[in-house]
């Protein structure tokens, strides 16, 4: 956790910036992409590990949202990944996947030094893991917390770009199963947490 606790303080540094001359409401996007790595089970029960039946995954993320009092931003994300399958996704069979995050976040950015800012974020969503072999599909879904954080390099006020931490944690609620020819759906009562861990590159524009 040295990394969050060095994110929280740049982001709660003090110092004067750009947010002294900048518009009470102001449009705020971003994108980004990096490798997630998961921990956990799918539920108690299972005997498979998140991180067995994938080795981790390659997400794309988006933020469209709005930067409101000063450092405060509010904003909406969107991830979809595409995962890095295991030697066995199934304990008989190979399999692709994808993962898909929706939600909303309130993140602090803090005052700057020399081009460089940091944020701190806290949010939530709901969560969809997709599995599939030949003739054989799962997708797991439920909620999920997200802590972000990012230093980022800003050319004069408008884009920056640097590296970003996410870490997301939550439980399965909700299964549904294609078999062959037959379909199903269950809510998961024997509920584990989990956990994606991301590191990647974002790039944020203020309009």
């Amino acid at each position: 956790m040295a990394l969050v606790q060095v994110l929280a303080g740049l982001a709660l540094a003090s110092a004067p910036g750009r947010y002294d001359d900048a518009a009470p409401v102001a449009a705020v996007l971003s994108v980004g992409g990096g490798y997630a790595v998961p921990f956990g089970t799918l539920f108690k029960s299972d005997e498979i590990d998140v991180n067995n039946a994938m080795k981790g995954g390659f997400p794309v993320r988006a933020e469209v949202g709005v930067a409101l009092w000063g450092h405060w931003h509010v904003v909406g994300y969107g991830e979809f990944a595409f995962l890095d399958r295991s030697q066995r996704c199934t304990p008989t069979a190979d399999c692709t996947g994808n993962a898909l995050h929706l939600g909303a976040q309130i993140q602090y950015w803090g005052s700057g030094l020399r081009g460089w800012w940091a944020f701190i974020g806290l949010g939530g969503g709901w969560e969809k893991l997709s599995l599939d072999t030949q003739d054989t599909s799962f997708a797991f879904s439920g909620f999920e917390g997200k802590l972000t954080g990012a230093v980022l390099y800003f050319f004069g006020n408008v884009v920056g770009i640097g590296p970003y931490m996410d870490l997301g944690l939550g439980v399965y609620s909700h299964l549904d199963a294609v078999l062959g020819n037959g379909t199903g759906s269950e809510t998961i009562r024997n509920q584990a947490l989990h956990v994606w861990l991301t590191f990647g590159v974002r790039i944020d524009l203020w309009i």
